[in-house]
């Protein structure tokens, strides 16, 4: 499985509180401070539930999930390796 743009958006306005109108698909979300590393733990459930797959400890690294286009190529990826 992999994740939609469109519900990634909507998790992060509706879940996760944020106003995506200023936010594009190469924003930086947590190094310039727009997600704080407490949202992370909700963006990791999305993650895991939506792309189908368990994130492992060398998943967790910032470029994995600092922007919609990186999270959405990384939860390609992890789709891909539980399909192995």
């Amino acid at each position: 499985m992999s994740i939609e743009r469109e519900t990634l958006v909507e998790f992060m306005e509706v879940d996760m509180g944020l106003d995506m109108s200023d936010i594009d698909d190469d924003t930086k979300l947590f190094s310039s401070g727009i997600v704080d590393s407490f949202s992370l733990v909700t963006l990791m459930t999305f993650i895991e539930g939506e792309a189908g797959f368990r994130l492992i400890s060398s998943d967790m690294i910032l470029d994995n999930f600092d922007s919609i286009n990186n999270i959405i190529a990384f939860a390609e990826q992890g789709a891909a390796r539980a399909a192995e």
